[in-house]
């Protein structure tokens, strides 16, 4: 797959406190697909929960 693409990047967009432990982060994954000679842009959302101590115990995609 890399082989196909050149000038990848993923930018943050926004993030967002659902709770006091939990926040999804929402970006936007641009690449330069070299087979098709034009640039694809993909967006995501990932939701992370944070245990007691601070450190993230569960990571999910959300629509």
């Amino acid at each position: 797959m890399w082989g196909k693409t050149s000038q990848s990047r993923n930018i943050i967009t926004d993030i967002r406190k659902i709770t006091d432990r939990t926040f999804d982060l929402y970006t936007e994954y641009e690449y330069y697909d070299l087979r098709r000679e034009r640039t694809i842009s993909k967006s995501s959302r990932v939701r992370y929960h944070f245990d007691g101590s601070g450190k993230i115990d569960e990571v999910y995609g959300v629509e």
